[in-house]
């Protein structure tokens, strides 16, 4: 019966009930035709963090910015730096929540982005000649691979 459970859990669909020997018919018949697939690197947590970036630094409206500039600070573009890329933390979850409907807290979103080997960077540079820092987060080379 742990299959008919597992069938309603996953489509929405319960089996009717039948005698035992009737069940096991049905379920290896079932087990028969089932294909086997891949799900793919985003059905993990770490798969699904490496795809938002990829999103994000892909989308039309993030253009990956060759170097650090006032523009990047402002309108929270990725942009290389140490022959890295950095994303701005605060762009990047308001790019999630409006583009992608995630909505996770700055606690999991850090944890989130640490579990794949980002490393949170504090980056000091001038606007209007005064000074300033915001936050990013530095992209390992194997991330976008």
């Amino acid at each position: 019966m742990m299959l008919r459970k597992a069938i309603a859990d996953g489509v929405g669909i319960v089996i009717p009930k039948v005698k035992a020997a009737r069940h096991d018919e049905r379920c290896q018949s079932m087990l028969s035709i089932a294909e086997e697939g891949d799900i793919g690197d985003e059905a993990t947590e770490d798969g699904q963090i490496r795809a938002w970036i990829t999103s994000f630094i892909m989308h039309p409206n993030n253009p990956l910015m060759a170097e650090l500039s006032p523009d990047v600070i402002v309108e929270g573009n990725p942009f290389y730096k140490e022959e890295h890329i950095h994303i701005p933390g605060g762009a990047f979850r308001l790019w999630l929540s409006r583009n992608l409907a995630v909505n996770v807290s700055s606690t999991q979103f850090g944890a989130m982005m640490r579990g794949i080997g980002c490393e949170p960077r504090a980056v000091n540079t001038k606007i209007n000649e005064k000074k300033t820092s915001f936050s990013t987060w530095k992209i390992p080379h194997e991330v976008m691979k």
